[in-house]
């Protein structure tokens, strides 16, 4: 953990930001000034600690706005949801008091999302301060503070996991064990159910290094990725600025993703009995960046 209470500067003025919403699913930009600011003191930090799970929050959902729009159509397609707007036809009246778990919940925003369509929800996340706001954007939903492949999970009609969840791996480079975890969610799932969710590949950062950044009224976001393809492993140091008082905090984090190959997650999935396809997107209009696979998945009925 990188401490200081030395002045620094952070990014000023910025163009708008093309992207998906979190420190890895967005594009390059060019910061255009900067400003000086002084800095708190920060102790040592998880990853999502207070500050980057605020500015998560604050300025990286886009991602899961759009991919709910596709997993809400995924889920009337196959029978789970009726949305009362356009009167989809899927399911019956009560069919939306059926359960969602969403692993690597993050902040809430697809929890509350699911909410407001009257879905029953669930919510896993490993970050203590992710949980703390999910409590507030999704009051209503079970929250529980934990690794996903320790979770006890409910009986659900899909289970989603946003953002390469599945990828990232601990403070001691350990992966997480994801045929365990995709053998907990086949026995959660009710016959018919879903598993989506997206994982980032080989070439997510083209295969070298890529800089991005985003700030609002009072954070900022740094973010500097390296690919290491013999490894085919990922590190994202991450630099977060947030405003206290009249000044700015900084806390640094290391978050290390393991890059996983499209076909054998495939046949892992397969070897379960589910039904795989994949696609580059979860709404066509908005096209996943290079190195980045989403996966649906359906328990046979």
């Amino acid at each position: 953990m990188y401490r200081t209470n030395a002045p620094c500067l952070i990014g000023g003025a910025a163009r708008n930001h093309v992207g998906f919403g979190h420190p890895g699913l967005e594009f390059f930009s060019q910061s255009t000034g900067f400003a000086a600011c002084r800095c708190h003191e920060r102790d040592a930090v998880l990853a999502y600690d207070e500050d980057l799970a605020f500015a998560h929050d604050a300025g990286y959902c886009d991602f899961v706005a759009a991919a709910g729009e596709g997993i809400l159509q995924s889920l009337a397609d196959a029978g789970w949801y009726r949305d009362p707007a356009t009167q989809l036809t899927a399911g019956n009246a009560t069919v939306n008091r059926n359960h969602v778990v969403d692993l690597g919940c993050g902040s809430g925003v697809w929890a509350a999302k699911l909410l407001s369509h009257g879905f029953e929800v669930t919510g896993v996340d490993l970050s203590p301060d992710m949980v703390a706001l999910a409590r507030e954007s999704a009051p209503e939903a079970t929250l529980i503070c934990s690794a996903s492949e320790n979770a006890a999970l409910p009986r659900a009609c899909c289970i989603t996991a946003l953002g390469e969840a599945f990828n990232y791996m601990d403070d001691a480079g350990n992966r997480q064990d994801v045929d365990k975890i995709f053998k907990h969610c086949y026995e959660a799932l009710t016959p018919g159910g879903l598993l989506i969710f997206d994982v980032a590949t080989p070439g997510r950062c083209g295969g070298g290094t890529r800089q991005t950044h985003r700030h609002g009224e009072d954070w900022a976001v740094i973010s500097d990725a390296v690919e290491d393809v013999t490894s085919a492993t990922l590190e994202r140091h991450i630099i977060t600025f947030r405003r206290v008082g009249d000044s700015y905090r900084r806390s640094d984090e290391t978050h290390r993703l393991v890059l996983y190959d499209v076909d054998s997650i495939r046949k892992q999935l397969q070897s379960l009995g589910l039904e795989v396809n994949v696609a580059n997107h979860y709404v066509k209009r908005f096209p996943f960046p290079p190195g980045l696979t989403a996966f649906f998945a359906r328990k046979p009925a």
